[in-house]
Order: C-alpha cells, then structure tokens, then sequence
C-alpha cells in the first residue's frame, strides 16, 4: 500500500520512520485521545521506554506543554 506524506500531514523537513496500519474498534474521538496522550508510554509500555519527552520542535507542530 503507497503512503502519502500529505495525507498524515509529514512536511518535507520530517521523514517518515514508519507506517503501521490496523483496524481497531473504537470511534475516533477514542484514537486521537490515545494518539495525543503520548506521556502514558512509559507506564502503559514500560519494556520499550524509559522516559518521553516533548521537543521544543514538537512543541510547536501542535504537540501540548
């Protein structure tokens, strides 16, 4: 399946690391909550990370503070 950069919003100055794509079963409200809930990671996946932190460049590209 073609990934296209201007569909996830990826601007020239990132590159796309990864696509994963699955079905899941909840409305969309529930995905973008989990989506932009990034500080849960390291207590819900505790084996694949040790800490998260937000960038200063992220901060900016709609990531919270």
């Amino acid at each position: 399946m073609p990934n296209d950069r201007a569909e996830p919003g990826v601007t020239a100055e990132l590159a796309v690391a990864a696509v994963y794509t699955r079905e899941v079963r909840v409305g969309i409200d529930r995905i973008w909550e989990n989506v932009l809930d990034w500080e849960h990671l390291p207590a819900l996946h505790e084996i694949y990370f040790d800490a998260v932190a937000l960038s200063k460049s992220a901060a900016g590209a709609g990531g919270s503070s």
